[in-house]
């Protein structure tokens, strides 16, 4: 369901559009780690395969998601504001679905290349999602769609 539809007139939640960046900086981090000091998760060969498995549940969910989005005509860009507040699909299990699958993809890589490194750079930014990006997003959405907000917050949690 798709409800209060309105036209962009607040300010975005952010002028920078955080999440992909501090995704990529993670993701860096742990690999750069990876490379300079290997930590293995686990001896056994086979992870890789988990890995890639991993990777793309978390691509279709990500899919899935920009689908929604994309049908109820409002932004996917965490820099605009939303003109819509999508409530179905995988906004269904979670406020942010797209952040979970940046949360999965980087254990995905994590997995795919068998580094501890990776894992905890995704801690991290699962951290800096919640406590930074998340919080200004919920103001952004409670300003523009308050009742609607209101209601989907109590039916649907913030991660899982």
């Amino acid at each position: 369901m798709i409800v209060g539809m309105s036209t962009p007139t607040s300010a975005p939640p952010s002028r920078v559009p955080w999440p992909p960046l501090l995704f990529v900086g993670s993701l860096a981090i742990g690999i750069g780690l990876h490379l300079v000091w290997p930590i293995p998760l686990w001896t056994g060969h086979k992870l890789w395969i988990a890995g890639i498995v991993v990777m793309l549940v978390a691509l279709a969910i990500t899919f899935w998601a920009h689908h929604e989005l994309a049908a109820a005509h409002t932004t996917i860009r965490p820099d605009r504001a939303s003109s819509a507040l999508v409530t179905t699909g995988p906004f269904a299990w979670t406020r942010n679905p797209l952040y979970v699958t940046l949360i999965v993809l980087g254990v995905g890589v994590a997995l795919l290349i068998n580094d501890m490194w990776p894992l905890l750079a995704t801690a991290l930014l699962a951290l800096g999602l919640n406590y930074i990006v998340i919080p200004n997003e919920e103001r952004h959405l409670r300003e523009r769609f308050p009742e609607q907000y209101a209601q989907y917050t109590r039916r649907v949690r913030r991660w899982l």
